[in-house]
């Protein structure tokens, strides 16, 4: 692969702040997946244990008399 470097220094200043917003955006953005994955995966397993506790122990509905 030839990497191409402008000659213009307009273009190479271009260039350079969409390589700059590129690198921030995958910087930036990775830390916030982290956390969605984190979270959706606690949930899950707050809602597998929920699930599990209340097979275990059923509802009872109280007696009206």
């Amino acid at each position: 692969m030839d990497l191409k470097i402008p000659k213009d220094p307009v273009d190479a200043i271009i260039v350079a702040f969409l390589w700059a917003e590129w690198f921030t955006q995958k910087c930036l953005c990775l830390p916030y997946k982290l956390y969605i994955k984190y979270d959706y995966w606690s949930h899950n397993r707050k809602v597998a244990a929920a699930a599990k506790y209340a097979e275990e122990n059923p509802y009872t509905f109280p007696d009206n008399d």
